[in-house]
């Protein structure tokens, strides 16, 4: 797994919330990949939890860690509950939209990156 996120061009994080925070199976991942395993590479965040009560948790948690590491991070994050699901699967159309914003945001970033454009690219 720590060679699969040095060698990507691009992160997506998911995690359950655990205690207001993201999990500690994350955590540990993070603990072994180097620092420059995410520096300048463009993450996102979905985090999921039982209620919208903690919806803020991992966003708040997670971005100094990654920042941290020097990763470029979306602006947006997404947070889904149970009840966004149907039969196991993600039924909630304004969750899939996010996803698929968060996800275009990302690609939009890592195009950036790539060609040099804003500040990111001047890194």
């Amino acid at each position: 797994m720590v060679e699969q996120v040095t060698r990507a061009a691009a992160v997506l994080i998911a995690t359950p919330v655990y205690r207001s925070s993201f999990s500690g199976v994350l955590k540990n991942l993070l603990d072994i990949v180097p620092e420059e395993g995410l520096a300048g590479k463009v993450c996102g965040i979905i985090a999921m939890g039982a209620n919208d009560q903690h919806y803020l948790a991992v966003d708040i948690q997670l971005r100094p860690v990654l920042t941290w590491f020097g990763a470029y991070l979306a602006p947006r994050s997404v947070y889904l509950t149970g009840q966004q699901f149907t039969d196991g699967r993600l039924s909630d159309p304004k969750a899939k939209d996010a996803i698929r914003d968060l996800v275009a945001c990302m690609a939009a970033m890592r195009r950036g990156l790539e060609h040099g454009d804003g500040a990111a690219g001047r890194r």
